[in-house]
């Protein structure tokens, strides 16, 4: 696995780099992040990168590596230019690579290539979000280049990711435009405001069995491979563990999960219930105290997702198809560890006895933990004898425990082979917290067919009209508009998108913001879902408003009666957790009602 640059050694090349190169200072104006973003890129020189071709450097001992990166630097100046603005490459030489390594990000990003070319964008080191000549002349089709860009070149056959949810490129001469959310291993990206990868692992080329994730961190490079490409506009945005959270999480009831905690009381759980309470909505372990507290109810195949906090030194475990009686770790089929890796006392373990291991039998990739006094969030997946662990977006265990024939001192685990049990967690006196505990059946004998399609509600109706035009739509609302001095608020979307459909709960279901539409706006509804022949409904409206989606779904644009667009929205700043804070969203419509009312106020 490729070891990228540590924090010296970058800085050193990025600082050698900036005393090499003697560029010309563009006119061009300093770059504009939107809201919460910072750019990458100055628009006048090469401040903040350096020349890497990792390809090169992967098996590279360590203490060769900076000699070897050194000898990248005059090439990378050969090949590299600042113009207008712009990053600019003629197609060869190393890639340009990030002084800084980046964790959970949204990148945004433009480009602009030539015929023939192709290029890409590496994240945490690793390849890449792909760019092609989409075109018959490019002669890449074989390759998928037919497909069209934005896709996760490296990723298997057919896996998820691999080829692009839809072809859309501009044409040559144009920019394109790429908004990327990279959430552990898991990438989505929205190619020119529309989605062609959704929430795929990453897969990592420079482990060949594809089994260790991505590094936690790394630079991103812009690779060089053939023809000439422009860069501009990188921004880029730190994502906050929560908001992370959130949005690996996704919407439990749409995705069939049940939840077994209400976050009051243990309601539903057995066994050591003496030894746990409910703090601030979360199961915890009180201090000094243990034993096993386990799902009334029992399961075979499932997933089960929650998030923890862990203190400094905590430690507890996941009992998986427990029996209720005995020790997790031995009479269940395993106990998924729980633990500071970080804390000194372990610092001599088994590796399967840390963070995500099947304890004793099966070890867990290490260094996917959030830092401690952050909330992780952790899926679990268990089918037949195989169990998988997702944490923070990364797939930290896969194995299959039938195989497993050796173990932590030699002791066997007479439970590994269980196929049915409660799940629950370890204990082990330490006040490590849990929230947000769902699960979802796949088979379901014991919890009963009945019970889960009672609890699984129906997908959310549609709330967009996917025949409607746009202009349209607008037309009449700027009418209605002018008629009752209000003001028009178009919420750009589509069914599929989840956020879309808790903006409209919180619009119709917080009576303050649902008196204050009523009285100051004309909603609007956008679809801007692909339609049938993969081209971007409402296209024309998104362009006349200044192509507000590359913010995201939802965005809101407010206009006033005569039409003039006064603002953009990033929704994403009006979350709060797992839902919209009906605080922010309040305070927007008021800043934005028409000024006539505003006074009356």
């Amino acid at each position: 696995m490729l070891r990228t640059l540590n924090a010296r050694s970058s800085a050193s090349w990025a600082a050698l780099v900036a005393v090499l190169v003697l560029v010309c200072e563009s006119f061009a104006d300093e770059p504009s992040p939107p809201e919460g973003f910072r750019a990458l890129f100055n628009g006048k020189d090469l401040n903040g990168w350096y020349g890497h071709n990792p390809h090169d450097t992967a098996n590279t001992e360590a203490a060769k590596r900076s000699e070897a990166i050194a000898g990248f630097q005059k090439e990378f100046l050969a090949h590299w230019r600042v113009e207008n603005g712009e990053l600019v490459n003629d197609g060869n030489g190393p890639y340009a690579t990030t002084e800084e390594e980046f964790g959970d990000i949204e990148l945004l990003i433009d480009y602009k290539t030539v015929p023939q070319a192709d290029s890409g964008i590496y994240l945490r080191g690793s390849p890449q979000i792909q760019i092609w000549d989409y075109t018959k002349q490019g002669g890449k089709s074989d390759l998928g280049a037919d497909k069209g860009s934005g896709g996760l070149f490296n990723n298997g056959p057919k896996s998820p990711g691999k080829d692009p949810l839809l072809l859309a490129d501009k044409p040559f001469g144009q920019w394109n435009r790429f908004r990327i959310l990279q959430l552990g291993s898991r990438t989505t990206v929205f190619l020119n405001d529309m989605l062609v990868v959704d929430n795929a692992v990453m897969e990592n080329l420079w482990d060949g069995a594809r089994k260790r994730p991505l590094a936690a961190r790394g630079p991103i490079h812009l690779q060089t491979h053939g023809g000439e490409i422009r860069w501009r506009n990188i921004f880029v945005r730190e994502v906050p563990s929560d908001e992370a959270n959130s949005r690996l999480r996704g919407d439990d009831v749409a995705q069939g999960f049940l939840p077994l905690f209400n976050g009051i009381d243990l309601t539903g759980w057995s066994g050591a219930v003496d030894d746990y309470e409910v703090r601030e909505g979360a199961i915890v372990c009180k201090q000094g105290k243990g034993g096993e507290l386990y799902t009334s109810e029992e399961y075979d195949d499932f997933v089960v997702r929650l998030e923890f906090e862990l203190p400094p030194g905590g430690n507890n475990g996941l009992a998986i198809r427990s029996p209720g009686t005995g020790q997790p770790h031995l009479d269940a089929m395993c106990e998924l560890q729980v633990l500071d890796d970080t804390a000194e006392m372990y610092a001599k373990l088994d590796p399967r006895q840390y963070h995500g291991s099947a304890y004793g039998m099966v070890p867990a990739y290490r260094g996917y933990l959030r830092p401690l006094g952050e909330w992780n969030y952790q899926e679990v997946t268990v089918v037949g004898p195989t169990i998988k662990v997702e944490l923070n977006g990364s797939v930290v265990l896969d194995a299959d425990l039938s195989q497993v024939t050796e173990f932590k001192d030699g002791a066997p685990h007479p439970g590994k082979d269980r196929m049915s049990g409660h799940f629950g967690f370890a204990g082990h006196s330490d006040p490590v917290m849990f929230r947000n505990v769902a699960v979802k059946p796949l088979k379901d004998p014991s919890a009963g067919e009945a019970r889960v399609k009672k609890a699984v509600k129906k997908t959310p109706p549609e709330i967009y009209d996917t025949e409607a035009d746009g202009k349209e739509q607008i037309d009449e609302a700027l009418k209605l508009a002018k008629a009752k001095k209000k003001r028009v608020l178009l919420k750009f979307g589509a069914n599929w998108c989840g956020w879309c459909h808790k903006l409209s709960k919180c619009f119709k279901t917080e009576p303050e913001i649902a008196n204050v539409l009523k009285e100051n706006y004309v909603l609007v509804l956008i679809d801007v879902d692909a339609t049938e022949d993969e081209k971007q409904h409402n296209a024309d409206v998104i362009e006349r408003y200044g192509n507000p989606t590359r913010h995201g779904l939802p965005v809101l644009v407010v206009l006033d009666s005569d039409g003039k667009q006064l603002t953009t929205q990033d929704t994403g700043l009006l979350e709060e957790g797992d839902h919209h804070d009906p605080a922010k969203v309040l305070a927007f419509l008021e800043k934005w009602k028409p000024v006539e009312k505003a006074k009356k106020k």
